[in-house]
């Protein structure tokens, strides 16, 4: 059974010269930090991350030591954008951990069936029986929705 582990950018800062720049708030660590302590137990075999800063920050917050795909392609990607990388990802892998943006990481969710919009740094975990050449979210089924702890 291969599970993917969709992850939205911690919260993120504002004021500098382009959207890609912008790294983390305090409250955005301490978000990253919660979901780290949530999914440490977690052997991933890969990784995709969006080349913008956000992402690079949550990414290293969970202390996740994996092979990564640092992706510009994941910048701002649609849903049908990201399940094109995930289908990219090495055959052995059982877990993949996919960190990128909004509205892409919550439509990947509604098409699992989530209704709800994901916040910052929510998590979705899917599941499905298929290899990750064939991955698509409507043949997922969520197995959990995780919300960093709110303080």
């Amino acid at each position: 059974m291969k599970r993917l582990y969709v992850l939205r950018h911690a919260q993120a800062g504002s004021y500098t010269p382009t959207d890609h720049e912008r790294g983390l708030t305090d409250f955005g660590v301490r978000q990253a930090l919660s979901i780290a302590s949530k999914i440490s137990g977690v052997d991933f075999g890969y990784a995709i991350v969006s080349d913008a800063e956000r992402t690079q920050r949550t990414f290293s917050a969970l202390e996740v030591n994996v092979d990564v795909l640092i992706s510009d392609e994941a910048y701002n990607a649609s849903a049908l954008q990201l399940e094109a990388l995930v289908r990219n990802t090495p055959a052995h892998v059982e877990n993949v951990l996919l960190i990128a943006h909004n509205p892409g990481v919550s439509d990947m969710a509604r098409v699992a069936g989530v209704t709800q919009s994901l916040g910052t740094c929510d998590l979705v975990v899917v599941e499905f029986d298929s290899e990750w050449d064939n991955f698509a979210m409507e043949l997922s089924r969520v197995v959990e929705l995780v919300h960093p702890d709110r303080e």
